[in-house]
């Protein structure tokens, strides 16, 4: 009796502590057809609620980010374009700072001739039996009319050649001549030009150390007009491609600058003019003779300074050359 009076109080706590467990599971009900389906109690409707806000909360987190990389994206796009420009700029520099650098030099170097003087009758020219005494450039079909000049010179280039014999052979190009009012030569009337070769070459150099590029030009001009056999025809030529290049007429440099490089092989400064000779023909777009001249500077000039070597790097860079 004792035995059964106890089990029955241990069956009655067993069922008062399973009482609380069994409350919270949903109720059970019959739906339509009898099929039995549970319910969701308050507890659930409160969790579900808090994970709508929780995935709510991080669709407003993700669309912020989204927005963040979308701006930094823009960022660095924008400074990458600035890094583009800048490394453009800083090219055009060095080449600036190359020409400058390479015009100091050779201003530099050269000596002073003031008094000397020469004429075409009187002067032993070793160039004589291969380039006529005509102004500016010459051209080898041997048409130029005597006195002639180009303001604006259409020049054809040279192609590319792979030999020193091909490169002299085809450094050859047409004039369109043009002349001056009689008595005058640009900025400057004739009446002022010295009579002399050395005195007008001063001249033309001082010209251009004082930036007066036009009248730099009007002197090398009639330089190679009256002297154009003298011992600095060549360097006349150099710098007057040099002074028509700064002053935009990029194809009358090319054409003067071509007649240097052809005509005065033993010049100490071929190899400065190979390199600003390409650099004329990128500027009228012809880059393909321009790095074609480029490729053969130590073949012109094997003796090339470190300076030369830049700055004929510097004009690959810009013309694109494999």
């Amino acid at each position: 009796m004792t035995h059964t009076f106890r089990f029955a109080v241990s069956a009655l706590s067993l069922s008062l502590l399973a009482f609380p467990a069994l409350a919270q599971n949903a109720p059970i009900r019959i739906g339509p057809g009898g099929s039995p389906y549970q319910t969701q109690s308050p507890t659930d409707n409160a969790q579900l609620a808090r994970q709508s806000a929780r995935i709510t909360d991080l669709e407003a987190e993700l669309s912020e980010l989204t927005g963040r990389i979308e701006n930094l994206e823009f960022r660095l796009t924008q400074r990458e374009r600035a890094y583009e420009d800048a490394m453009s700029a800083n090219a055009t520099l060095r080449d600036q700072i190359a020409d400058l650098s390479e015009r100091i030099d050779d201003l530099a170097a050269s000596p002073a001739r003031s008094g000397a003087s020469s004429s075409r009758s009187g002067v032993s020219n070793p160039f004589a039996e291969n380039r006529p005494a005509t102004s500016g450039p010459r051209s080898l079909s041997g048409n130029a009319e005597a006195g002639s000049r180009d303001d604006r010179v259409t020049t054809r280039f040279p192609s590319a050649a792979s030999s020193e014999d091909d490169m002299e052979a085809e450094l050859e190009g047409s004039a369109s001549p043009s002349t001056r009012p009689q008595g005058s030569l640009g900025t400057l009337a004739a009446s002022q030009l010295p009579g002399q070769a050395g005195p007008l070459f001063e001249l033309g150099k001082n010209r251009l150390l004082s930036f007066d590029y036009d009248g730099a030009e009007d002197a090398f001009r009639a330089f190679l007009e009256e002297f154009g056999d003298d011992k600095q025809a060549g360097e006349a030529n150099y710098w007057l491609g040099e002074v028509l290049y700064l002053q935009g007429d990029y194809a009358g440099s090319a054409r003067f600058l071509t007649t240097f490089v052809r005509d005065y092989a033993d010049d100490p400064r071929r190899g400065d003019g190979v390199v600003k000779l390409a650099r004329a023909l990128r500027e009228v777009g012809e880059t393909d003779q321009a790095c074609a001249f480029l490729g053969r500077l130590k073949q012109v000039d094997p003796d090339a300074s470190a300076r030369t070597v830049e700055a004929a790097n510097v004009q690959r860079q810009l013309a694109g050359c494999n």
